[in-house]
């Protein structure tokens, strides 16, 4: 039987070196960049977490988490692949349950912004508003890394 000599058969041949340094070497910087960003931002800015803030240090782990995961699954590692079907699931249920809220957030958020304000305006949605638009600014890296992991859980199936 005489080897396929094609683009795809040498594609499939390669196929993990090629996922290697096409798209985990790149995410991995991108993912370790977005986790420092956060880090700074929470040292700097927030001075070491606002002083121990649950929300921001668990924040902090979450994402920590979910970037050692999307490496697992970018790097197409064969254990986790294999033998943590049950984590990916529960790990994927929970992104998309928590893309819903974000995205009712957002919504909050935008209608309150842009919306028609009217007169009687009060101290609390002015509040609201800045609540909102913190949280949803410190969400975006953490988003951007979940969106990773359902990207490729979804086409996992097919490349």
């Amino acid at each position: 039987m005489e080897e396929r000599t094609d683009l795809w058969a040498i594609i499939e041949k390669w196929e993990y070196i090629i996922n290697v340094f096409v798209f985990g070497v790149p995410w991995a910087i991108i993912g370790a960049a977005l986790i420092s960003g956060n880090i700074f931002f929470n040292v700097t800015a927030n001075r070491w977490w606002a002083g121990g803030n649950i929300l921001l240090l668990l924040n902090t782990v979450y994402g920590l988490v979910h970037y050692i995961l999307s490496l697992l699954l970018v790097f197409e590692v064969d254990l986790f692949i294999r033998y943590m079907k049950i984590i990916r699931l529960a790990v994927l249920s929970q992104i998309i349950v928590q893309f819903f809220v974000i995205l009712l957030f957002l919504a909050r958020f935008l209608t309150l912004s842009f919306g028609v304000f009217d007169e009687d305006t009060d101290a609390f949605s002015l509040i609201e508003v800045m609540f909102l638009g913190y949280n949803l600014l410190l969400y975006i890296p953490i988003f951007i890394i979940d969106s990773v992991i359902v990207i490729k859980e979804v086409t996992m199936e097919y490349f």
